[in-house]
């Protein structure tokens, strides 16, 4: 079925709950997670916060209508993982808790997507998002630009959203694929706006492209809205750790190659298993992981494995692309070792109007405020 695209589609999360509102008492079980249980009570001696142990459990008393300071302090001292694993039962002051409530725990990271969906659902609702563009150029002929990566950015009050937060209270409120689907439309808008006419590399997960055919529907109305070409826009599959059913992924893929579009595999790094899914896949293009990217230029093991990657995507026609390049040495190895195309805080940060490339053959930021 075809879609609106100019909003996210709300069929594709569950129902969000309440937003968090104070003051209240919140109730943490740990499951066997020394390190985070005395990270955090380290953090709340430091807090003014009220806190008791009593066994696993942990309450802590919010004594504020605004919990944004507690919210804070937990996103900040425990790991995604740790916030997974952890159970939480939110109990608001004046309503006790009920026998019902012991069926409504949740993990602290959906509580603390939940506590932060105010900021989150505006943005989404008002569409306040900007796309930042970094350029993938050749690494043979840097003053050769391939593409550009579109970045979302959030604006909540006219500052720019960190997107680790962004994504992390997507992911809590089961609104990561809504969120996929606004930076895409965002990043197909702004590229036409700017009139970028190289490749627009776009971020998808697996988990969002499904089948492919909304994404498809979607992606190929917004395109020709914009006045873009298909043949521009790339998918960059990521998250490739966490494809579950590959098959239907490849299904998806060949799907929008045959409508025109193309298709990278983001992240590739060191194991049989990304090799592995390189050869079922076969993407137009993949990205080197920038932790393999790092150091390779000194690194020999590193750099045995990313020159057997840079060897077997050539053999397999593959192009590729070096992501996290911050150094002229890394830029020369790739160059000596026949990597195609590169991407990095060495050539230019993401940004918006999007770098571009002076008559040097150098990369600088349009925007006044970075031109130097």
């Amino acid at each position: 079925m075809k879609m609106p695209r100019e909003t996210p589609n709300p069929n594709r999360s569950e129902a969000i709950s309440a937003p968090i509102a104070g003051p209240g008492t919140l109730y943490l079980r740990f499951s066997e997670r020394y390190s985070a249980q005395l990270r955090l009570e380290n953090a709340l001696r430091a807090a003014p916060f009220h806190f008791l142990w009593e066994d696993d459990v942990l309450t802590i008393a919010a004594p504020e209508t605004d919990v944004s300071q507690l919210v804070e302090l937990l996103r900040q001292t425990l790991f995604s993982g740790e916030q997974a694993a952890i159970k939480t039962i939110w109990e608001r002051q004046g309503e006790p808790l009920s026998l019902r409530d012991c069926f409504n725990v949740e993990s602290l990271r959906s509580f603390l997507a939940r506590a932060q969906s105010g900021w989150f659902l505006k943005m989404m609702r008002e569409k306040s998002f900007e796309t930042h563009f970094q350029p993938i150029i050749s690494v043979g002929e840097p003053e050769r630009v391939l593409a550009y990566e579109g970045l979302l950015r959030g604006k909540v009050a006219g500052k720019i959203v960190a997107p680790t937060l962004l994504f992390d209270v997507a992911r809590g409120l089961n609104l990561s694929a809504q969120l996929d689907d606004a930076a895409r439309f965002c990043a197909i808008e702004s590229a036409a706006k700017h009139g970028l006419k190289a490749k627009i590399f776009l971020n998808i997960s697996p988990a969002t492209l499904g089948d492919g055919r909304e994404t498809l529907y979607s992606t190929v109305e917004a395109t020709e809205k914009a006045g873009l070409l298909r043949e521009q826009i790339v998918f960059e599959i990521i998250e490739s750790e966490c494809i579950e059913d590959v098959a239907q992924l490849q299904s998806a893929l060949n799907g929008l190659r045959k409508s025109g579009f193309r298709v990278a595999l983001d992240d590739l790094g060191a194991g049989y298993a990304s090799l592995q899914l390189l050869g079922q896949l076969r993407p137009d293009y993949v990205k080197l992981d920038r932790e393999l990217v790092a150091g390779v230029e000194c690194d020999p093991f590193k750099a045995l494995i990313a020159q057997k990657i840079l060897e077997t995507a050539r053999a397999l026609g593959i192009t590729t692309v070096a992501e996290g390049v911050e150094s002229r040495a890394q830029w020369q190895w790739l160059r000596d070792h026949g990597g195609d195309f590169a991407q990095g805080f060495y050539f230019a940060r993401p940004s918006s109007p999007p770098p571009v490339v002076s008559n040097r053959g150098s990369f600088y930021l349009a925007h006044p405020a970075f031109a130097a």
